[in-house]
């Protein structure tokens, strides 16, 4: 994970990560770009900012915080919904089958879909970046 959140390019990476919620106690694993983890936690009040990236699990103790890494961007009912689109489905399959092929693909979605894409990529072993995904 620590490559996801060193890089700095124009195309940062997707991370799914642990996020817990330290006004109301929820945890939830939630899609985010790698950036706004790190936001997220410059957001924080306190001894909150100093966690290792080394980790899946982030805690995020204001709601500025939890709004800019997108913890309540989508529900688990939502994700599940959204897995099941065919042309998600083709994709997550060609990209499963090719695992050395790097795809550019534009998605437009809403921040909302372009979290639930690069979730359902990655709990398929395709890592993706604002711009890119690649089976490993």
């Amino acid at each position: 994970m620590d490559s996801s959140f060193a890089n700095e390019s124009t195309s940062p990476n997707f991370v799914v990560i642990t996020a817990v919620n330290k006004i109301t106690g929820k945890t939830k694993e939630i899609c985010t770009e790698a950036p706004f983890v790190i936001g997220g936690i410059e957001r924080n009040k306190g001894n909150a900012t100093q966690q290792n990236y080394k980790s899946a699990s982030f805690y995020f103790n204001t709601k500025a915080a939890l709004d800019n890494v997108g913890f309540d961007e989508y529900t688990y009912r939502e994700l599940i919904k959204y897995g099941q689109n065919k042309e998600l489905k083709t994709i997550v399959d060609y990209l499963s089958r090719n695992p050395m092929v790097t795809m550019e693909h534009n998605f437009q979605g809403t921040r909302k879909q372009q979290f639930m894409f690069a979730y359902v990529l990655f709990n398929n072993g395709i890592m993706s970046t604002s711009g890119c995904m690649q089976a490993t």
